[in-house]
């Protein structure tokens, strides 16, 4: 009779320290688990959604002489990217605290226009007599007949006062990569306006 209550009280001692175990060993791991995917000061767990509520900042003493962080995708698929920011509708999705240009960092898209080309090019204008104006053009290799542009002469053009410059679109396909100016003379005399290189933006819309 003892001998049968005693087994009875160790087998529900066993299954007591079991449980308790059990216990313990469950609330390590949804604790741990928990405090990865959803706490601050956890660990950040790849491939997985992770919650935080403050700033998360990866910092040094020194810094490194290259790049602090960096994110590579190698799919094979064509809807890749290495980055991806969202934010609600009306607030900018980066911020940056320098204004130096970025290399191969293209933003050619401003308010729906397309700046796809500009540079310089040298330029002769033709000489032009008294109170007349006359049409030239200027190869821009990959301008498109449907571009419109702009030219700016270079400083020495301004040795003739009395020239003006006026720019305009192209006139057809067969003089796509033409950026067509005109260069008008409102003084006395004749006037031939120097060579120089001259700057010129392409817009596409």
């Amino acid at each position: 009779m003892l001998r049968n209550a005693a087994s009875k009280v160790m087998w529900v001692g066993r299954a007591t320290v079991f449980l308790v175990g059990l216990a313990v060993i469950l609330a390590l791991v949804l604790g741990v688990a928990s405090a990865a995917f959803g706490a601050n000061g956890g660990n950040f767990i790849l491939g997985k959604t992770n919650v935080a509520t403050l700033i998360t900042r990866l910092a040094g003493s020194n810094g490194v002489d290259g790049a602090m962080f960096e994110v590579q995708n190698n799919n094979s698929g064509t809807n890749d990217t290495a980055l991806s920011l969202k934010v609600q509708a009306g607030e900018a999705p980066m911020k940056v605290n320098s204004a130096a240009k970025v290399t191969d960092l293209t933003s050619d898209k401003v308010d729906g226009v397309d700046l796809p080309l500009s540079g310089s090019v040298e330029v002769d204008p033709p000489s032009v007599g008294a109170h007349s104006c006359i049409q030239n053009s200027v190869t821009i290799p990959g301008k498109l007949a449907s571009d419109s542009g702009m030219l700016f002469p270079s400083r020495n053009f301004s040795a003739g006062p009395n020239v003006t410059l006026m720019t305009h679109f192209g006139v057809g396909p067969a003089n796509a990569d033409q950026l067509f100016y005109t260069v008008c003379n409102v003084g006395d005399t004749a006037a031939d306006p120097p060579l120089g290189f001259w700057e010129f933006v392409i817009v596409r819309v």
